[in-house]
């Protein structure tokens, strides 16, 4: 074996038993669809490998787990089944391993199940957050941070403005000095559904009027180019957030670093299930935790994305004229932004874990491509006249 290969037993029966929930939990799918299918070659040999093992515990386990890949004894049961086959008898094991550790080392999600998942966890409401207190304290006027979010709810399910009004409910329970940072929510729609849950929790309130598909960049860029005040550095965060109470202080202090013009704040983003996200919301919130304990949590970890937060100084935004404004619909803005953002700027990622609260899946993958792939990467000119909210007024140019 390669001296790359961990000799852990019960990593590598880990890592086969995350490929195998990984492959058979539609949730992965639902969570990051590009990057499942970019991870499907390395994924698909795991599963075909692990029904050829001759081991009757093996087998069962795994028959419970293919059933239902959610379930927390099946998925212990499996790796617990792995690690003793392994150690009555290596050589079963060893071709299994190494497809699963091939996996693990190419695939582009990964898999946490805590101790203390529990499956049952009572779903937390839009009614329940907005029964909460109103929060307390508002930005200065030279409030040096802006935290921008864009946001769409017209799903008719309330999961999305759910998690928007928890996610703005932890942005103003921060160890960071209220008046410090402005935050801008921007609700890009037909209508404005939301005003009166939005507004109350921000700062500033923007309805930017779009009947066509979201369009994240646009709303980004309103947010920023319509925001009073002289801000240094820009926060834009997708309303599925679920920050943890030191966020802010952590990540503005690395802009004290010499040099730092831009960043991705974590490595993996953790995407919850459902009863994980009610237990993070109820947790944070409710239970005034400085961050939920993964130990109760279940989700897929997807690994370097280009989205879900990024920090620039508006200096460096500037310079690259903001987000493409073409990009309309879930595919390929993130990508465009952090590559455009790479060429006129030093990008740093650092190796924080962000939570990613559940909502229905909104991404589109058609024949191997996105909605966006007619669109030249990385060709937004730099001189664009951007963040008009009245762009798309009256059937304005896309």
């Amino acid at each position: 074996m390669s001296s790359l290969f961990p000799r852990d037993v019960h990593m590598l029966a880990s890592a086969v038993t995350d490929s195998i929930v990984v492959w058979t939990d539609s949730g992965s799918r639902d969570a990051a669809v590009i990057f499942w299918h970019w991870s499907r070659e390395w994924l698909s040999p795991v599963v075909q490998a692990i029904h050829d093992i001759p081991d009757e515990q093996v087998q069962k386990n795994l028959a419970s787990l293919l059933s239902n890949p959610g379930c927390p004894s099946g998925y212990h049961g499996l790796r617990n089944a792995l690690v003793e086959l392994a150690d009555r008898s290596p050589g079963a094991t060893r071709e299994l391993f190494r497809l699963a550790w091939r996996a693990e080392s190419n695939s582009r999600i990964g898999y946490h199940l805590g101790e203390r998942y529990q499956s049952d966890q009572a779903d937390l409401l839009l009614a329940d957050l907005s029964a909460r207190p109103r929060p307390l304290g508002s930005a200065a006027d030279d409030a040096p941070v802006l935290i921008v979010v864009p946001f769409r709810d017209a799903t008719g399910t309330e999961h999305r403005v759910r998690n928007a009004v928890a996610c703005l409910r932890a942005l103003t329970d921060q160890s960071f000095p209220r008046e410090h940072y402005a935050i801008t929510v921007v609700e890009s729609d037909r209508e404005a559904r939301w005003q009166g849950v939005l507004e109350p929790l921000c700062d500033n309130y923007i309805f930017a009027r779009d009947a066509g598909p979201f369009n994240k960049s646009w709303a980004t860029n309103v947010g920023v180019r319509n925001t009073r005040g002289q801000h240094e550095v820009i926060c834009v965060m997708d309303a599925d957030v679920l920050a943890d109470r030191h966020f802010l202080s952590r990540n503005v202090a690395r802009f004290m670093e010499r040099g730092v013009q831009s960043f991705l704040p974590y490595r993996e983003m953790f995407c919850l299930d459902p009863p994980s996200t009610s237990a993070a919301i109820g947790e944070r919130l409710f239970g005034a935790a400085e961050s939920p304990s993964e130990s109760r949590l279940r989700g897929f970890l997807i690994r370097r994305p280009p989205g879900l937060c990024f920090w620039i100084r508006k200096t460096a935004f500037d310079r690259v004229a903001g987000m493409d404004e073409r990009y309309a619909g879930w595919g390929g803005e993130d990508t465009d932004f952090a590559l455009r953002v790479s060429v006129k700027a030093p990008l740093d990622r650092w190796n924080d874990r962000l939570i990613h609260l559940h909502h229905p899946p909104s991404s589109a993958y058609v024949n191997g491509r996105t909605v966006n792939h007619h669109i030249p990467p990385m060709s937004w000119p730099a001189h664009s006249d951007i963040g008009r909210v009245d762009r798309f007024e009256a059937g304005g140019v896309r």
